[in-house]
């Protein structure tokens, strides 16, 4: 029997690491916009992502409320998955999602529980194994629509 693909988490590694680059749809022609990692403002308390888009030159600032900025932002890299919508902010979060979801074998060496860390706090949906080819499927359609897109 093959030994199944092996994942050791051995760093602490939240999915705001990832967030330096954030591929969203532009709300001026509905195409990739990159969008840098957003930044606090305590004025109006609020998060602030400045965003331009490649295609029409927009420029624009997403203002949210939420700290879950991953659920108000318009992501350009979705897709349907499972019933639900399985989202990455950019092409390293896709081969990060990749790895976890096609380890057979995963590994926590942080020596600590926590809900933080990316591959801990992922839904049920993505980390079950009856949902692993549906998932990697998925992954495969976002790894895509990166593949047209630059």
């Amino acid at each position: 029997m093959a030994n199944p693909k092996r994942l050791r988490i051995t760093e602490h590694f939240e999915v705001s690491h990832l967030a330096d680059e954030i591929l969203v749809k532009c709300p001026n022609c509905r195409q990739c916009a990159r969008a840098n990692r957003p930044a606090w403002s305590e004025k109006d308390r609020s998060l602030r992502v400045p965003m331009i888009c490649l295609h029409c030159s927009r420029q624009h600032e997403f203002v949210l409320k939420n700290w879950d900025y991953w659920n108000a932002l318009p992501l350009w890299l979705t897709t349907p998955c499972c019933g639900e919508l399985l989202w990455a902010f950019n092409s390293r979060h896709v081969v990060a999602l990749q790895e976890f979801v096609a380890a057979g074998l995963r590994e926590n060496k942080l020596g600590h529980r926590t809900n933080r860390h990316l591959f801990m706090s992922l839904p049920r949906w993505i980390t079950s194994k009856k949902n692993r080819p549906d998932v990697l499927c998925g992954l495969k359609r976002l790894q895509a629509k990166l593949s047209r897109e630059i």
